[in-house]
């Protein structure tokens, strides 16, 4: 059974090293080096090509390094029948309420303005902002515990799922008014949906719209939850004080993009939750084991559901 790691501009080294220390008896490759392709029973992949995957004619598994599978079942050429399972990893969470935090508080203190006045040698002092209700859009496997965390802290913390949720310290919404109700109130929405046919394009200006005046935008979800030109508008009309942005729809963008010059937008690369490699090895090395013994899959994802 070879393993193939397809993951583009990515580094391998700690998966390859990992998967090879728990199965030494696995053969392990990494893209572009296939090998025969009717070898490769497997894949680890992230942003793998699209199309690529049917090259491999007797792929029994298909893995994602993270938590998302979006880049996965996006590809028109995707093998059919073969499943598709993800990654759960505990430190996601841990990660994700870290750089939400830290979002929030640079916020409140208006660190982005202090960054340009120093470089103005500038000494002046700004009022805090005292905003503190967060919408979450989505209360799933980050969102849960995200939300749990920003309550804990001190927000008050609404949530809007695809179905009614019920969870302690936060305040639980669900369909279209649910929705509405959440935008209107909140100082911060935060996106952690996943992309699916129903929320792909979800942040757009009818969104933006009834969000309230002045608040400020949170995208760690997918880069096609958002329309990016209707960001764009919103922040240079002033109907959003501002907005930042871990995940783009073209990672990185192209040099000419109004995203780079877009006022109060912050952009950062990707980097508010990172799979450990060690944690992606073990459940990968465990789905290999599964699979020959002919045993249920961890985590697999239901197609019709994209999660």
């Amino acid at each position: 059974m070879t393993l193939l790691l397809i993951m583009p501009g990515r580094e391998t080294g700690a998966l390859e090293a990992e998967i090879r220390r728990l199965a030494p008896g696995t053969p392990v490759r990494v893209w572009p080096d296939t090998g025969e392709p009717a070898g490769v029973t497997a894949v680890v992949t992230w942003n793998h090509p699209p199309g690529s995957l049917a090259r491999f004619p007797r792929l029994r598994l298909i893995h994602s390094f993270g938590a998302g599978v979006d880049h996965i079942l996006s590809d028109e050429r995707l093998p059919a029948g073969v499943p598709v399972c993800r990654v759960v990893d505990p430190g996601l969470a841990e990660q994700m309420q870290a750089y939400l935090h830290c979002v929030l508080l640079e916020q409140r203190f208006s660190m982005r303005r202090y960054l340009r006045q120093q470089a103005d040698r500038a000494w002046l002092p700004h009022p805090q902002n005292r905003g503190d209700r967060v919408g979450l859009l989505g209360l799933g496997q980050l969102g849960e515990p995200v939300g749990r965390y920003l309550a804990g802290v001190g927000y008050r913390v609404a949530g809007w799922s695809r179905t009614p949720k019920s969870l302690p310290g936060i305040e639980c919404q669900s369909g279209p008014e649910g929705l509405d109700r959440l935008l209107g109130a909140s100082d911060f929405v935060i996106c952690l949906l996943p992309l699916t046919p129903a929320t792909r394009g979800i942040l757009d200006a009818s969104l933006f719209a009834r969000m309230k005046p002045g608040a400020h935008l949170v995208n760690v979800g997918r880069g096609g939850h958002l329309r990016e030109p209707d960001l764009v508008d919103a922040l240079a009309g002033g109907r959003l004080a501002g907005a930042t942005l871990d995940v783009l729809s073209k990672e990185p963008p192209a040099a000419d993009s109004p995203l780079w010059t877009a006022p109060n937008l912050t952009l950062t690369p990707h980097v508010a939750s990172i799979s450990d490699p060690a944690v992606v090895a073990r459940q990968v090395v465990e789905n290999l084991g599964r699979l020959q013994r002919g045993e249920p899959l961890l985590h697999p994802v239901d197609p019709a559901r994209h999660y």
